[in-house]
């Protein structure tokens, strides 16, 4: 692969002049604002049958939040230089419109608290450009030892430099890192396609998912009908969490939003039991998780970032919460739900039926829809193994996802891989394929 020469990532000017949007700021005599400034430097890699192509950028955003008191209530509005160019009236003016136009009831903002210290920048390789080589000849290693080549693919690599003022005092700076892998692995003339996100090339686990996908490839001659009658799904990793941050786990933080709890827009109530299991489940978020894809050092409203449980010994535990949630119920603000961290469980990696239910590796979902509101989920097999070895394509299902995750039996192992911290896999069940 040939390489664009190496610039490292450095902060940009200000389209916008922060001095000058708080001299607006001040004309308007707002009480409660906050200022982020981001400076992007993205670039990306793509490589088609052996032809590689370079494409960088860079661009910087400016982004206010203000809060309008008013008789009637208060009311939050945002506007950045994305949309309304570099006058800081006009972008003053359009956070205020839209926070006019948003009025709630009067709420005070908490007071301020520290800033959570947290790494977010991956700096082992000196420059964006590095960084995508690196994570590109990584792919290509770990398709060489599994046996597979890349047919195609496209690596990404941002780097963010942030800045962040508030009317509450707060001024810190810091800088964030993101890879993102698309490739299409081939075998035998058949493929298959690889979606990765992390802030390190570890957390991609790319030798174990290249593996799957190869043994997935290579299985193809020996597929069976879905088993009948109950049945347990041994989800991996790739299975559980899919191409999204959290995959399975979405049943579970859609239930821990304040504000939908707030507006009976969530199936359980805060501290209510949704089941336990002979290793009880504990489930964490943590927005100060090194290296976490949804980690910061604060909300995009200045909030403090924070570790909070969602669920501890099968019963929901606190709720995700920003500012104005917060005051509401007269609690911190905590940044809201971000990197779930799991407890290790005590299953056998061994096990080949449960209570006379056959268990089936399940390496891929086809599909998952989650409803949010009661956490009840509807899923495809894509890929999955019989206890004889055999082949599963197809099956679908049904289930209340939350009280499966609950009482499901999860892994002694432990895996990283972006916004998730947890065991290896889990089984879900006894369940019952509909095809």
């Amino acid at each position: 692969m040939s390489r664009a020469t190496p610039s490292a990532a450095r902060p940009r000017a200000l389209t916008v002049d922060v001095s000058a949007v708080r001299r607006a700021i001040g004309e308007r005599k707002l009480g409660d604002w906050v200022i982020t400034d981001r400076a992007r430097r993205h670039v990306e890699l793509s490589a088609v049958s052996g032809r590689s192509r370079w494409r960088s950028d860079a661009c910087d955003d400016l982004q206010v939040l203000v809060r309008r008191d008013l008789p009637s209530g208060r009311g939050t509005g945002v506007a950045s230089t994305q949309e309304r160019g570099g006058d800081p009236r006009l972008l003053i003016g359009q956070a205020v419109a839209r926070a006019e136009a948003a009025i709630e009831p009067s709420w005070s903002t908490p007071p301020a608290a520290a800033a959570a210290k947290v790494e977010l920048f991956d700096d082992a390789a000196p420059s964006a450009e590095e960084a995508a080589e690196a994570l590109g000849l990584a792919l290509h290693s770990a398709a060489a030892g599994a046996g597979a080549k890349i047919a195609a693919m496209r690596v990404g690599v941002t780097r963010d430099t942030l800045a962040l003022v508030s009317a509450q005092g707060f001024e810190l700076s810091w800088q964030e890192s993101r890879l993102e892998l698309w490739a299409q692995i081939e075998r035998d003339g058949q493929r298959r396609t690889l979606r990765r996100q992390a802030r390190r090339i570890s957390e991609l686990e790319l030798p174990s998912a290249l593996t799957s996908i190869v043994a997935e490839l290579s299985s193809r001659g020996a597929v069976v009908p879905a088993p009948r009658g109950p049945v347990v799904l041994e989800l991996s990793t790739s299975a559980m969490l899919g191409d999204d941050e959290l995959g399975v786990w979405r049943a579970l933080t859609s239930q821990c939003d304040a504000v939908a709890e707030r507006r009976g827009l969530t199936r359980h109530r805060h501290g209510a039991l949704i089941g336990h299991a002979e290793s009880p489940l504990e489930v964490w978020s943590d927005g100060v998780l090194p290296f976490g894809l949804r980690s910061a050092p604060v909300g995009a409203e200045g909030e403090a970032v924070r570790r909070f449980p969602l669920l501890m010994r099968g019963a929901l535990g606190e709720l995700g919460m920003g500012p104005q949630e917060a005051a509401m119920r007269r609690r911190s603000p905590n940044g809201g739900v971000r990197n779930l961290v799991v407890n290790a469980g005590n299953g056998d990696g061994r096990t080949t039926a449960v209570a006379g239910a056959p268990v089936l590796a399940v390496s891929r979902l086809a599909f998952l829809q989650i409803d949010p509101l009661t956490g009840r989920a509807e899923g495809e097999l894509g890929h999955a193994t019989t206890p004889e070895g055999k082949v599963v394509t197809a099956g679908s299902f049904a289930l209340d996802l939350v009280a499966a995750l609950a009482t499901a039996t999860r892994s002694p192992e432990l895996v990283r891989r972006g916004a998730y911290a947890g065991p290896r896999w889990l089984r879900l069940g006894p369940l019952t394929l509909t095809t």
